[in-house]
């Protein structure tokens, strides 16, 4: 398999002047990872999970799933090998009667809630029928993931259609194979995050994040909660008692509590009728409704700030989130383009953020990547064949590159730009695998009358 480099470029600066080339390494020990029994290739896409996963499966698939359900989960790696993607993922496995339908994994360690959005798909485990709960982790994911494993005390809900609740606490002996599914799930947490760590820093999050979306059809979220710590005078007294130790009330919760809260949600005019103490369909609904307004991650659980939203304690703003993004330097060729070039990376393709790919002509070579942005400051299209060029340097050898940007928003990779249009734009040169990461770099870019240097 091919090795992956991800380099990182820094700020960049007009004309002629270079630029240093910050290297990170990320490359999986491919002779390691097929070892493992769960290690998987579809085409370029490859995956793995820990042995105790896959022990914690092959358990799953031998055993009748009781009444109530049981349920495990772990840090599974997936990604594509010619890309040089690299996804951690936070996978749960429930069987169980009842369908669960799952829509959010909430985690609480230590004083702190992080809720998932999850991709749900059945599968079918020797004579059980199972649901599959995934969601991509970024860096603050891994995080999570850190902080589970250095936590007193985690509790996790997996959440849908019911909410399946499981505390993994490790014991010298269990009660039942749900307990113990769910304590030795921490094992498989932390097996795969040092395979992860051990590849180097990755720094393509980005592109794991246009990966699910094109692959799972949905957008990641993941949101980080501080939980309320102990009563202190100065503690708002919330007119909505919430439950420990998530501080939720979700799905299936009955009594005062959900009463309160659904007399709020029918005074904010989100849901209708006589309010009955019991948290069904109706007021999973209207949380919802009341979450994707006041500009929330549409859980359809209750927590703290929705009730402080609804009753009024702290202001709503749904105006749309203002994102800072990372000031770039414009290489500016005046009366022709803009371009920015803010990273680079060794990889066996390159492709559109909906899947447009471009990959090596001879398997003994690899691609160095370059990636930006462009825009055409001219009144005709603007040809990247005659108007454009640029050079990957080795030393004193040098390697012609291609210059594409995504078009149709990003179905396909073209190499013309319709006037004052504006793209992502992906440079890239084919070049022996044995240099891949070696040595210095450089990119030559050359613009109507305008080179452009970055070392």
């Amino acid at each position: 398999m091919k090795k992956l480099v991800a380099l990182i470029l820094a700020m960049m600066l007009l004309c002629t002047s270079a630029l240093a080339l910050e290297k990170s390494a990320a490359q999986p020990d491919w002779n390691r990872l097929e070892k493992y029994a769960s290690f998987e290739e579809n085409g370029t896409l490859w995956s793995v999970m820990s042995n105790q996963a896959a022990a914690a499966l092959a358990r799953i698939s031998a055993e009748t799933a009781p009444y109530s359900g049981y349920a495990c989960f772990g840090l599974e790696l997936m990604g594509d090998s010619e890309t040089g993607i690299v996804v951690p993922v936070l996978s749960a496995y429930y069987a169980g009667s009842t369908a669960l339908d799952g829509t959010v994994i909430s985690i609480a360690a230590d004083g702190v809630r992080y809720d998932l959005a999850v991709y749900s798909e059945d599968i079918t485990l020797g004579r059980n029928k199972v649901e599959k709960l995934t969601a991509p982790l970024n860096a603050e994911g891994l995080d999570m993931i850190r902080a589970m494993l250095a936590a007193e005390e985690v509790n996790v809900y997996l959440v849908g259609e019911q909410t399946f609740k499981m505390q993994p606490e490790e014991k010298k002996n269990y009660v039942s194979t749900r307990e113990e599914l769910s304590a030795r799930s921490m094992e498989a947490l932390e097996s795969m995050l040092n395979e992860f760590e051990a590849m180097g820093e990755y720094k393509l999050w980005d592109l794991n994040e246009d990966w699910w979306i094109r692959t799972r059809g949905m957008e990641p979220q993941f949101c980080v909660t501080q939980l309320p710590a102990e009563e202190t005078e100065e503690a708002v007294e919330l007119p909505v008692d919430l439950e420990e130790p998530m501080y939720l009330l979700s799905r299936g919760d009955t009594g005062n509590d959900v009463r309160d809260l659904q007399k709020l949600l029918v005074e904010a005019g989100y849901i209708q009728g006589a309010v009955d103490g019991g948290y069904g369909e109706g007021t999973v609904r209207a949380v919802r409704a009341a979450q994707k307004w006041l500009g929330l991650m549409p859980t359809g659980m209750a927590d703290e700030k929705l009730v402080c939203l609804l009753s009024g304690e702290i202001p709503a703003d749904n105006d749309p989130e203002t994102i800072s993004m990372k000031a770039t330097e414009l290489l500016t060729a005046e009366g022709l383009c803009e371009l920015t070039v803010e990273r680079s990376w060794f990889a066996d393709a390159v492709e559109s953020t909906k899947g447009d790919r471009r990959t090596v002509t001879d398997l003994d070579n690899t691609l160095v990547v370059y990636e930006g942005s462009i825009k055409n400051l001219s009144k005709e299209d603007l040809d990247f064949y005659w108007q454009l060029s640029a050079v990957a340097k080795y030393g004193e050898y040098e390697y012609p590159c291609m210059l594409v940007c995504e078009r149709n928003e990003g179905a396909t990779l073209a190499s013309m730009l319709t006037p004052l249009g504006q793209a992502r734009l992906l440079i890239y040169a084919e070049i022996p695998e044995t240099i891949a990461g070696e040595g210095e770099w450089s990119l030559e870019i050359t613009a109507g009358e305008n080179t452009f240097e970055i070392k």
